[in-house]
C-alpha cells in the first residue's frame, strides 16, 4: 500500500513539473525580452548621452547602466542650467552648489527621522539601530570637505523623499534646509 503511495505522489508531481515547466521557460523568456528591451537596446544611446554631459565632462565619473535615471544625474543637471546657482568641484571630486547666501549639497545616502520636532540623521534603514547624529552637526560633516569658508553661509541639502519616512515628508518640505529633487525637471525651494 505505501508503494502505491510513493508511485502516485511522484506521478502527481511530475505532472505539475511537466505543466508549470513550460510556464516558467515562457515567463523567463518574457522578464528577459523586457529587460533587454527597457535596459541592454538603450544602453549605447544612455552612454552617449553621459558621455556628451556636462555631468560626465566635470565630474570625471564613470558610467554605470541607468546613471542618466539616477537621483544625482538628475539633481546635477538641473541644478546645472540654473543661472542662480554656482558649481564648485574641487580637486578631490567633490562637488557642490552655492547662491548668494547657501552652500547646497547633494545629499543621497541616510535617512533623517525626526524626534521632538528635532530633525536627526543616520545612515541606518532603522532609526533604532545607530546612534542618531543631531541635524545641527550635520554642518560638521561637510565643511571639511569644502575647501573654502562657508561660515557666512547657510547649509542646505538636495535631498529626495527617500531619505525621509513617508509620514514626515510634509514636516520636511516645510525645513528650509532641504531642497527637495524629486525629478530632472523639480527642485524646489532652493
Amino acid at each position: 500500500m505505501n508503494g502505491n503511495k510513493t508511485k502516485k505522489s511522484w506521478g502527481v508531481t511530475l505532472i505539475v513539473a511537466i505543466v508549470t515547466f513550460p510556464i516558467a521557460v515562457v515567463i523567463f523568456i518574457v522578464f528577459g525580452l523586457i529587460y533587454f528591451v527597457t535596459t541592454v537596446i538603450p544602453a549605447p544611446i544612455e552612454y552617449l548621452i553621459f558621455k556628451h554631459s556636462a555631468y560626465s565632462k566635470e565630474l570625471k565619473g564613470k558610467y554605470i547602466m541607468g546613471i542618466t535615471h539616477g537621483f544625482g544625474y538628475k539633481s546635477y543637471k538641473y541644478v546645472k542650467a540654473n543661472p542662480r546657482l554656482t558649481y564648485a568641484l574641487q580637486d578631490n571630486g567633490y562637488y557642490y552648489y552655492k547662491t548668494e547666501n547657501a552652500v547646497i549639497v547633494v545629499f543621497t545616502y541616510g535617512r533623517f527621522y525626526l524626534k521632538e520636532n528635532e530633525w536627526y540623521y543616520t545612515l541606518s534603514e532603522n532609526e533604532e539601530e545607530e546612534k542618531l547624529l543631531p541635524f545641527d552637526q550635520i554642518r560638521k560633516v561637510f565643511e571639511p570637505l569644502i575647501s573654502e569658508d562657508i561660515s557666512g553661509y547657510e547649509l542646505k541639502l538636495i535631498v529626495s523623499k527617500t531619505n525621509f519616512l513617508a509620514e514626515q515628508i510634509p514636516e520636511a518640505k516645510n525645513n528650509e534646509a532641504f531642497v527637495f529633487c524629486a525629478s530632472s525637471s523639480d527642485l524646489l525651494n532652493y
